[in-house]
């Protein structure tokens, strides 16, 4: 795993490489921050570009992806990123049931590498979806 960036003062997003080139994640645009800020958000896809990701996977509820003006995947499309879309609750366990995995892995295969995946604080949805989308890279059972 490579981090390229790391929470800062100047608003860049934690982005970690879990299998180059193929596999990141990272939390969601203007992070920790309700309602999102403009202005955090615009860094936040600055830098996933810069880092030459192509699609995002957002992991979130559809009332968490209408925080954001004009609504997060139709933002993400606007920078020319390819998106989809997992709905799935946040603060329950497991995180992810084995249906939205199985989504996550359809939806994972349906984008454009690299890609990453996020959810709120990138940690227990992003971490369930990336163990599995890599067991199933890789051949293993997840």
């Amino acid at each position: 795993m490579t981090w390229i960036h790391e929470l800062s003062p100047n608003k860049r997003p934690s982005i970690q490489w879990d299998r180059e080139g193929i596999l990141a994640t990272s939390h969601r645009p203007s992070y920790p921050l309700l309602p999102p800020d403009n202005e955090t958000v615009g860094i936040w896809i600055e830098a996933v570009l810069a880092a030459g990701i192509r699609s995002v996977l957002p992991i979130l509820e559809y009332k968490q992806l209408d925080l954001y003006e004009g609504g997060l995947l139709e933002l993400y499309r606007s920078h020319g990123l390819k998106t989809a879309h997992v709905p799935a609750r946040d603060n329950k366990l497991p995180p992810l049931s084995s249906e939205e995995l199985e989504a996550v892995w359809v939806a994972f295969q349906s984008l454009e590498t690299p890609v990453l995946v996020h959810c709120n604080a990138g940690i227990n949805r992003t971490g369930a979806a990336v163990h599995y989308i890599l067991a199933k890279l890789d051949g293993r059972k997840p």
